[in-house]
């Protein structure tokens, strides 16, 4: 359950599973010690040295329609710097899923969750038939994850590399105001990136990954255009919604967002959770 800073639920979440599927799921076999010594097998070569961080985690890992028992193995390499997460079959002993936690970089951004109305609840957007411009206390401070190197929302999930007139950032804060040149574009890797990982955390991730590459965004994908009136009475324009070519819609401020959360460790001897990254 997710609980906003005024106290409202926004978000209800279960690890809830079906009882025909947990039926057909085995029993843990491998002790954790057996788990990380498979884990640090396959970490990758480095030079430097390498030791597991925190305690590994017993959760059921989905796969193939499935529900396996898994250890959740967390490695930390000093070189090449590396986080490896490791997911070992507690039945098998073989490596399900590996990856390198600190392979992606993360920036910074300010969007709407959902709209500016959410955060700012006295703002009323329209004066007589002039659109205003949110204020401050609108904006959602966020992590934009999954970033590939270098300066611009080129991302494993993501890429708006079809916009034209791009942001680049080199500390990756493309933290801008809706009345900003960007904005829209920020708004759009932010949440269909929010949207894939969320997938992703369900189990279509791997050989289920429902997209095979980055998704394509052109930010100002329409002609569509408002522009909206400062405290100061200037007008500043605001971000337009992408849309396809053989529909037009009226822009909007934003979409919902899906937060992530990391699995839940279970106590020894009791039946593992679902394993969420």
């Amino acid at each position: 359950m997710h609980i906003g800073r005024d106290r409202r639920v926004y978000m209800v979440k279960s690890r809830a599973v079906p009882e025909d599927v947990l039926r057909q799921a085995e029993e843990p076999r491998i002790a954790s010690a057996t788990a990380v010594r498979a884990a640090l097998a396959g970490g990758g070569r480095g030079t430097g040295r390498a030791w597991v961080v925190g305690k590994p985690e017993l959760l059921w890992y989905p796969a193939r329609q499935l529900l396996h028992p898994a250890w959740r193995v967390r490695i930390h390499r000093t070189k090449p710097r590396a986080e490896v997460i490791t997911y070992v079959h507690a039945v098998t002993g073989r490596v399900i899923s590996r990856y390198d936690n600190l392979a992606e970089a993360t920036g910074r951004a300010t969007v709407f969750l959902p709209n500016p109305m959410a955060l700012a609840r006295g703002f009323e957007p329209l004066h007589g038939t002039r659109l205003r411009c949110p204020p401050v206390s609108a904006y959602a401070r966020v992590k934009l994850t999954g970033l590939r190197s270098g300066t611009q929302l080129n991302g494993r999930r993501v890429t708006t590399r079809l916009t034209k007139s791009r942001l680049r950032s080199a500390r990756l804060d493309f933290s801008v105001p809706s009345s900003g040149a960007g904005f829209e574009e920020v708004s759009a890797y932010y949440h269909v990136n929010e949207a894939i990982a969320y997938l992703e955390q369900l189990g279509y991730r791997g050989p289920r990954r429902l997209f095979t590459r980055p998704i394509e965004i052109d930010a100002r994908g329409t002609r569509d255009a408002r522009r909206c009136s400062t405290s100061s009475g200037t007008p500043s324009r605001t971000p337009s919604v992408p849309t396809s070519a053989s529909r037009r819609r009226r822009p909007r401020w934003g979409k919902a967002s899906a937060t992530t959360s990391r699995a839940a460790s279970s106590p020894r001897g009791s039946r593992p959770t679902i394993a969420m990254r």
